[in-house]
This record gives C-alpha cells, structure tokens and sequence, in this order.
C-alpha cells in the first residue's frame, strides 16, 4: 500500500491555519531533537508569516513526529527484539532512497565510536581532513540549537533549504513504498539515511560519521568498508542498552570493526583492551593504540595548540591525527595498513604539516569546554552526561574559574561562583554529581550556589517539546530530587576524604537569602560546607536570575517554587553549566549564543 506524506501535511495545514488567524506566543523548544523557529523572548508576540522558510518548518515538524514516546521506548525495550534486524532494515531502506552500499562506502568513511570524547574526535579528524583539501561530510549527534547542525559539509551545518529539499526526498522514498501495517524509521534512523544521502548525492570524498549509541547495532553501522575505524575512552553508560559491565559495553562498541580495516583507539582499562583484541582478532581487524599527545614533545619544540578547551582533548586530538594519517593512505591505497595485528600495538607520531596544525587549531565543537561571557557573568558550559567526562569538565571550570577570578579580583572586581546542573535520561544523578562533590572535599574551592532547573525554557514549555521523553509534568520533581541528592553528598560523612593542600578558590559565603535556600545544619562537623541550593521553575527565569534581567519575577506561584531576589550587579558570577546536552543547548538558545 502506497502512502505520500499525509499526516505531516494535514498537521502543518491544520496549523498553519490555526496560526495565520490569530497570534501566538513563540514557544521555545528542547534541543536535543528539534529545531527553533524564532529566536525571540516568551513575551514576544508574532504572526506564523514571520516564521522561517515554510518548507523547512514542515520537515521539522514530520521529523518530530517520528519520535518514541517515554512509554515506546521502555515497551521496545522489554521486547526483547533482535538487535541485528535493524541493520537488515537499515539496508533496505537505504537502498529504498536510492543509496547503495558501494554509492556508501564510495565517500570514504571514517567510523568512531566511544563513550567519551568521540564527537570531539570526531570534530578535530573531520577539520584535519577538510585543511587537507577534501570535501568533507560529517554526522553527529545530538544537536545543540537546530537539527540540521548534525548533517554538515565542509564543516558548516546544511542551509535550511537544503535540509528541506533532502528531507522531503527522503521522506517521500520511504512513505511511498511502506508496507501494509509498516512505519516509517524512527527519528535517529530517518537522519542517518538522510546524512548518507546527502553526502552521496553533493559529491563528499571524506565523511565522518560518529555512532548514535553504542556501535555494533547502531543504524550508522550499515557501513561495510570505513577507512579506519576509532574507538575513543570508553566507559559506563547507556546500560539499559548496552550492558551493565565495561566488558559488554565494550563488545558492543567493537562492532563496528570491520574485516581488513584499521581500528585505532586511545589507551584504554585492561579490561575493555582485552575486548577489543577478542573481538578485532575474531573480524581480522588491525587493531593499533593511539601514543599520548604529549610525547610529540620528543620531535618538536612545541606541541599544536588545540582548538578545543580542555586536557582530556589532547587524548582526542591524538587519535584524530592518527585517524587522518591512515585514512589519507588508505585512500590513496586500500591495501594499505590491513595486516592483522597481535597484543598491544601503539603507533608511531605522526610529524604535522601545516594542515595538520591547522586542523587541529582552527576545530570548533561547541557545548563542549565551551566558554561565553555576558554582562557581569562568564558561562562555562559542558554537555558532559557521564561521571566521568563531569570529573573533567569540572576540572577544566575549576582552572578556567581561577584564572578569570585571579585577574577579576586584581581589579577589585568580587566574583561569585555556581553550578547549574540537569540530567536527562535514567542516569543516576548521584553518579553524575559525585565528581563534583569529590572535588570539593578537602579544598577550598567551594560553589557560593547551586541551581536545579528544568531544561525546558519556559514553564509554559509544554506542549513543544521535541523529545518526547522529557515529561514536562515530572521536571519540578525531578529538580527537588536533584537538590536532595547534592544536600546528601555534600553532607555524608562517609564520603568525606582526607583534607589536601587544594586551594584554589575561598568561598565567600552565600550571595542570596531565600525561602529555597537549604537550611544549615548545627552539626557543620559531617558537612563539606553549609550549601545555598535554588530550585527555578524554568531555564528562563534561572538565567534571568543570573543575568539581572529586569524582566525577571521574584516568584511563580503555579510551580510552588519561590524564587530568590536578584544578585548585586556588582558582583561578577562564574555559572558552571553542566550534566545534559539537552541543557546546553537551551541555555545557548535562551542566550543567542552564536557558533
């Protein structure tokens, strides 16, 4: 049975009919699976005609359509369906929208997986590639600001007509040739045959392409000849999906080696190593470790200075110059780099040329040791959603923050410092906030605040959320959870360590009173420092908070959250935003960051 694309247009027109007769109020929207159409404050009131272009409108919304519910996911999960049949799938319906598998591996594929840096991996071998002369395609996710940010050539996101036009191209293959009973792919799958189809089609000689989730039955895992394959750090996470141990992630990630070509990854814990060589032994997949990056000092006087913040980058910057070397030689001669490798292998340092230096220098991967400043605040913003790649963010803040406060202070400049924080998913927010804590004790480094807020812009923001397993309805509670978590860890003599000489930064005590703030306790003996948390009803009003915004209201009385008074303008705030991509990219919206 035939379809076209119905129920997206009947639902565009329906609204569009709906919006050309009355005003609405633009809503902001989640970023981790949608696409904003106007850059404007809630209190702004305009006429869908002042909407952007109608066709990439139209593609977002049928995008979203696409998306599993809270309820979806958890029955698909329980279902205990094969894994393997998605990539059969995959193939079909690539094959339906007029890709084949030899059209595929004809762009020349660089395939990278990991649980922790792999999309600034991916970022750095993707600015390598493009300084060396190739028209490069690369696929990420998530998104930040909007979904066409995760289909790039040449570096640069896809105009909003391009997006439309391949959408709609994609779309239509699919719809007109589903089966009785069939649907169409879900929302990763659906852009996944769409990146491959616009890099076939605008002619990429070099495509990047990072896994969803785990790698073995990712979607993205249809490739049959990558170039060289990269596994960066790997650790804990998805575990509904990938398994609870290093070991079954680690199985999983491997999937993606192919026979008779390079995998190279960073050093890895012996047990997730000893997983990799089963598995490329099993495939006959050369299988190499990337050397430190700072072993380079060896063959120059001075190391490339990285585009992207951060120590934990320099592992990433390593494996994407080793990444880029095997890919340029293998391009030029497949039979290279094929011969099956035994035990530990660490590749030799590669000499940089110029592009290479460039490449490295000029890479921008936003949300990620990202930092922005605005009138009388610096953000320091990290997507991190693993306990471990918070421990380094944090670390990274802790240095960042220093320096600025250092030179702020020289100028009698007082300065305050905050942790925003948020998670998304079922990741046990005392895992993710552990490190952080960790950090504090024993030091002098203390935060003057901490805020939990929803990650939806506004209060209102219900009824556009474009992941649909947010739930509007639990973020309030969810948020007073958090707070409780952070009290508890900050509080609990058994996770107190020993004093260190750290002393970075004094506290200065709390910047506010509230009826929020977390009362102190008479027994200061079994805490690391008496906490000043908030709880906002909205990522607006958090940040108008941190930014004085005028417009700012003391109180919601809907939410039954009462909001503290603004800070003292003088005060510079140092924000640590971290936890969630979905977090960062709604602060980057709220605050018209520009990337």
């Amino acid at each position: 049975m035939k379809h076209s694309r119905p129920l997206a247009r009947q639902w565009y027109r329906a609204i569009n009919s709906f919006f050309s007769s009355e005003l609405f109020r633009v809503q902001a929207t989640c970023r981790w699976c949608s696409h904003r159409v106007a850059e404007v404050p809630s209190s702004h009131v305009f006429k869908k005609q002042a909407l952007c272009d109608k066709t990439y409108d139209e593609a977002v919304l049928a995008l979203n359509s696409l998306q599993s519910n809270a309820a979806q996911i958890e029955a698909k999960r329980q279902q205990n369906k094969k894994q393997s049949d998605n990539l059969k799938l995959m193939t079909r319906s690539l094959s339906q929208v007029g890709v084949t598998l030899d059209q595929l591996n004809g762009i020349n594929i660089v395939h990278i997986t990991g649980t922790k840096g792999k999309g600034s991996t991916a970022a750095l071998t993707e600015s390598i590639l493009r300084q060396h002369g190739y028209k490069t395609g690369f696929y990420s996710s998530p998104h930040l600001v909007e979904v066409r940010e995760r289909i790039r050539l040449q570096g640069s996101p896809i105009s909003q007509e391009m997006f439309g036009s391949y959408f709609w191209k994609v779309y239509d293959a699919l719809s007109s040739q589903l089966e009785e009973g069939e649907q169409l792919p879900f929302y990763f799958k659906f852009l996944t045959l769409m990146a491959f189809k616009v890099f076939v089609s605008e002619g990429v000689n070099a495509a990047v392409i990072e896994v969803g989730i785990g790698g073995r039955y990712d979607t993205t895992n249809v490739i049959t000849q990558p170039l060289v394959c990269g596994i960066t750090s790997l650790g804990i996470d998805h575990t509904s999906l990938l398994g609870n141990t290093i070991e079954e992630i680690s199985w999983q990630k491997a999937g993606i080696m192919k026979y008779m070509c390079p995998t190279v990854s960073v050093p890895q814990p012996g047990a997730a190593l000893h997983v990799l060589q089963e598995c490329a032994q099993e495939v006959r997949a050369p299988l190499f470790e990337a050397p430190p990056f700072d072993a380079r000092q060896r063959i120059s006087d001075t190391l490339p200075h990285l585009g992207l913040s951060g120590d934990v980058q320099q592992k990433n910057a390593s494996l994407a110059v080793q990444l880029s070397r095997i890919f340029m030689e293998r391009q030029a001669d497949r039979r290279k780099w094929t011969t099956p490798t035994h035990g530990r292998c660490t590749l030799p340092l590669v000499c940089l040329s110029s592009q290479y230096m460039q490449g490295l220098e000029k890479c921008k991967w936003p949300g990620r040791f990202h930092k922005t400043e605005r009138e009388g605040v610096t953000y320091y913003v990290d997507g991190a959603h693993t306990s471990d790649s918070i421990g380094e963010a944090f670390k990274w803040f802790r240095q960042q923050s220093t320096k600025e406060r250092q030179r702020l202070e020289a100028a009698n400049k007082e300065t305050r410092t905050i942790l925003m924080f948020n998670r998304t998913g079922t990741r046990a927010v005392c895992d993710l906030l552990e490190p952080i804590a960790s950090g504090l004790r024993g030091s002098e480094f203390k935060f003057d605040a901490t805020i939990f807020c929803p990650i939806l812009i506004s209060s209102e923001d219900n009824t556009d959320s474009n992941d649909r397993r947010i739930v509007p309805e639990l973020q309030l509670s969810e948020i007073r959870s958090h707070k409780d978590t952070w009290i508890h860890l900050l509080s609990n003599p058994s996770t107190t360590t020993h004093k260190s000489h750290d002393s970075t930064h004094k506290s200065h005590g709390p910047i506010y009173k509230s009826h929020d703030s977390i009362s102190k306790s008479h027994d200061s003996t079994h805490k690391l420092h008496d906490p000043v948390v908030h709880l906002f009803p909205s990522l607006k009003s958090a940040i108008q908070w941190l930014s004085r915004d005028p417009d700012y209201c003391l109180s919601e009385c809907s939410t039954g959250v009462i909001t503290p008074e603004l800070v003292d303008a003088d005060v510079h705030l140092q924000v640590f935003i971290t936890g969630s991509l979905y977090l960062v990219g709604n602060s980057f919206f709220y605050l018209k960051e520009k990337f």
